[in-house]
C-alpha cells in the first residue's frame, strides 16, 4: 500500500492515537484512518489486516530511539508531544540568495535550493510534531514515502539523497524558524 492517501491515513493515526495504548489495541483508530483517507487494499486483504499490519510497525516506529542516545517517541509523556503546530509568520522581500549564503556559512551549502526568486507573504503551515525532551524542543516530520520493495531501497545513503531531491531538510530549517 503506498500514495498520499496512506501517507495522511499513517499521520493520522500518530497525530489521534491513544497514548496510554499501544496501536496494536487501536485497530478501529487506523482502520478509520485508511478508510477515512480512501486507502485501497488488495482484494484479497480486509482492512482489519491492513490495519493489524501496520498497527504493528507503526508501534514499531515509537518503540525506536529517534537516534542512538534520542528518545523513543512512544515514551514521551502528553503534556512534552504538541501534533500539528501550526505557524504563520511573514515574509517581507526574503531573498532565497541571502538564506543560502547564510546557511553556506553554518556549513550547509546545498540546504536551501538554488532559485533567486524573493519571497513575501505569509507562509504557514503545520508541524506534524513538536516534542520536548532533555530539556530540548525538537521537531519532526513524518515521512511515508515508499522508495521500493527491497531493505536496501532504505539504505542510508538512499535515504540521504531523497531528503535532498525532496528538499526536506530545507522544509525543517522552515520549521525551526517557525
Amino acid at each position: 500500500v503506498a500514495g498520499k492517501g496512506f501517507g495522511n491515513a499513517v499521520h493520522a493515526v500518530f497525530e489521534h492515537r491513544d497514548l496510554s495504548k499501544k496501536l496494536p489495541e487501536q485497530i478501529g483508530l487506523i482502520t478509520r484512518a485508511l478508510a477515512e483517507n480512501n486507502v485501497r487494499v488488495f482484494p484479497y486483504t480486509g482492512p482489519e489486516q491492513i490495519a493489524g499490519l501496520l498497527a504493528a510497525r507503526l508501534q514499531t516506529v515509537l518503540e525506536t530511539p529517534l537516534s542512538p542516545q534520542g528518545p523513543v517517541l512512544g515514551g514521551l509523556e502528553a503534556a512534552d508531544l504538541r501534533a500539528e503546530m501550526e505557524f504563520n509568520y511573514a515574509l517581507t522581500d526574503a531573498g532565497m540568495a541571502v538564506l543560502r549564503a547564510a546557511c553556506a556559512a553554518h556549513g550547509e551549502p546545498d540546504l536551501v535550493p538554488a532559485q533567486s526568486r524573493r519571497l513575501a507573504d505569509l507562509m504557514n503551515g503545520k508541524i506534524d510534531l513538536v516534542f520536548r525532551h532533555g530539556g530540548r524542543y525538537h521537531v519532526l516530520d513524518y515521512k511515508s514515502n515508499r522508495l521500493g520493495p527491497r531493505v536496501s531501497d532504505y539504505a542510508p545513503e538512499v535515504l540521504q539523497a531523497v531528503m535532498d531531491g525532496h528538499h526536506y531538510r530545507f522544509q525543517a530549517l522552515l520549521y525551526v524558524v517557525a
